[in-house]
């Protein structure tokens, strides 16, 4: 609701200046030229993971981020030209894993090999991936008057990740099997065999250093000034390639040892991004 929200706003606000314009549009009209400028505006953004565990994506829970570019083009006719930008957007992403278990052989302080079980429950985790994007793309624009367009900018681009971090929390109980002597160590916390412990951990999720994706911007444009061009519309990207590199029969243990919990991201086999929002970008053109 709160994109729809900002859309009519917006959509008013520019017919607004339309109606009361449409007399004094001379010397505005679409012209070829170099252009730069910024684009700005909010998206809801989510990083969609594929895992054999069943994790729930709490989409609800994920508020929505600021998306911000460095615009560089050329438009070689009214309605065909090309741009490439300098993107900041940060990608967001909850996750739920209602119930754990896991069972692996350790060594203890004494050269012992037992059996640790670990069992966890009501395990969230938040993530948050910042990235630079290098895109490529047309400039479509359709006139429906002299200073009205309409548009489409689909985009082909890089990402690099600028900062990762997750913060994840639950309960685990570990319990510690002697099959040597066939005894069964629990609730032992001086011991580290914790019962319903709460545990929680912060780090880095391990990402690819480069992913590809496409994107589309799309929507009205006005024309201020022979120089000036705003243009508001929705905008929605999709990655082409995973964030991760992560092996489909790779052993893993979100619990490694006891008191220790890894991201949840490390079992996915495959991480994409993907985002949809509302900017608004202004232009200026040099040489119209």
């Amino acid at each position: 609701m709160r994109y729809e929200r900002n859309i009519l706003i917006v959509t008013i606000l520019l017919l607004s200046v339309i109606c009361s314009g449409q007399g004094t549009d001379m010397g505005r009209e679409l012209k070829p030229g170099v252009f730069f400028g910024i684009t700005a505006g909010t998206i809801n953004s989510d990083l969609v993971h594929t895992s054999s565990f069943q994790l729930i994506n709490k989409e609800a829970s994920v508020k929505s981020s600021l998306s911000g570019s460095i615009d560089f083009g050329y438009m070689v006719s009214r309605v065909f030209g090309i741009k490439t930008a300098i993107a900041f957007n940060t990608y967001k992403a909850s996750l739920q894993l209602d119930t754990y278990t896991d069972a692996f052989n350790l060594k203890d302080d004494e050269n012992e090999t037992y059996e640790l079980r670990v069992t966890g429950s009501d395990i969230t985790e938040n993530e948050s991936v910042k990235s630079l994007r290098i895109p490529a793309g047309i400039v479509l624009n359709i006139p429906i008057s002299k200073v009205i367009i309409l548009f489409a900018e689909p985009e082909i681009g890089i990402s690099l990740p600028m900062g990762t971090k997750f913060s994840s929390t639950g309960q685990f109980t570990y319990k510690g099997y002697y099959s040597e002597y066939n005894v069964l160590l629990e609730n032992l916390p001086n011991h580290k065999f914790y019962t319903d412990k709460a545990i929680i951990t912060d780090g880095m999720l391990e990402l690819k250093k480069l992913w590809t994706n496409v994107s589309v911007f799309g929507g009205l444009g006005i024309s201020i000034s022979r120089k000036i061009q705003v243009k508001a519309g929705v905008k929605y990207l999709k990655s082409l390639s995973g964030l991760s590199d992560n092996v489909t029969d790779a052993k893993f243990h979100l619990s490694p040892s006891s008191g220790e919990v890894i991201s949840l991201s490390e079992k996915s086999t495959a991480i994409e991004t993907r985002y949809l929002g509302f900017g608004v970008s202004l232009r200026y053109f040099i040489h119209r």
